[in-house]
């Protein structure tokens, strides 16, 4: 019996917040849409492979915000999905330029497996019979509060440990912030933390640069708690980030990692990730002028 990582891992989680944090729903002042692609281990057959989508309205006057995300997820003969709808109430508090923001996920949860990818040695091993599961529900719920520089967010997406597709109660801590170092460049160093009984609690560290509101270009890696760096019995990476605004509402960014203290690295040629962000349309009512950065 072997035990490995559940939910899917993002290096572009800083634009990608929404997927486990549903009250970040709203907090980009504009109709919103992510694309990602993710291919974990490229070369190494039956690799992890990702794709996630996700929407949220601005705040309306209500104060609430709405979202839709989905993500499909594939390790070798597995496929998990998952369809969710969010919903955030954001408040203004006595300072107008800072918002908290509570949120509320509603997600189903399917699980496939498909034994006709495998080579087994006895065709009808039972162990390895076809199943589908689907149509779990769950719930889950975020806290956010941001400024105009500055973020932090506690979440757990989903509640409900389902026995039938194994899952596991995540939470999540995530925090940013933005800096000016000079007239046209700017430093966005961000965190996120992961915690689930069983394993050790795991964290990406980010910095990226940003050139004249329009391009990035910066470096993460990802440890556990108990081991700051990767090393080669706790597993992690390093990686490198790429992004520019193309206009004011279309951004794409490209994310490549290396398991440089992962056994397994010197069997695949590293990890790549890319996001496409459209912003529709800016809120014009916003509860505070929000870089796009968060």
């Amino acid at each position: 019996m072997g035990f490995s990582q559940q939910e899917s891992m993002y290096n572009h989680y800083m634009f990608n917040t929404q997927l486990f944090n549903a009250g970040y729903v709203g907090a980009s002042q504009a109709h919103t849409f992510n694309l990602l692609q993710r291919k974990q281990w490229a070369g190494f057959d039956g690799a992890p492979v990702s794709q996630s989508f996700s929407y949220g309205t601005p705040v309306n006057q209500k104060r609430l915000a709405y979202g839709l995300s989905a993500i499909n997820d594939k390790i070798g003969p597995m496929r998990n999905n998952s369809f969710a709808a969010d919903i955030a109430y954001h408040l203004l508090l006595n300072d107008n330029n800072k918002v908290l923001s509570v949120g509320l996920k509603l997600s189903l949860n399917s699980f496939n497996f498909n034994s006709d990818e495998l080579n087994l040695n006895q065709i009808e091993d039972p162990l390895f019979l076809s199943e589908s599961i689907g149509n779990k529900p769950n719930i889950g719920t975020g806290i956010y509060y941001y400024t105009d520089r500055f973020y932090a967010g506690l979440s757990v997406p989903y509640f409900i440990e389902n026995k039938e597709l194994g899952q596991k109660k995540h939470i999540y801590f995530t925090s940013g912030l933005l800096v000016n170092l000079f007239r046209d460049v700017q430093l966005r160093p961000s965190t996120l933390f992961k915690m689930t009984k069983g394993a050790p609690i795991t964290h990406d560290l980010s910095a990226l640069l940003i050139f004249n509101d329009r391009f990035w270009l910066g470096a993460n890696f990802r440890s556990t708690f108990k081991d700051i760096f990767p090393k080669a019995d706790t597993g992690g990476g390093f990686g490198g980030i790429l992004g520019i605004n193309v206009t004011d509402n279309i951004m794409i960014s490209y994310a490549y990692s290396y398991s440089f203290g992962n056994r397994t690295g010197v069997f695949n040629n590293g990890s790549h990730e890319i996001i496409l962000r459209y912003n529709l349309q800016k809120a014009i009512n916003a509860l505070i002028d929000s870089p796009r950065y968060f």
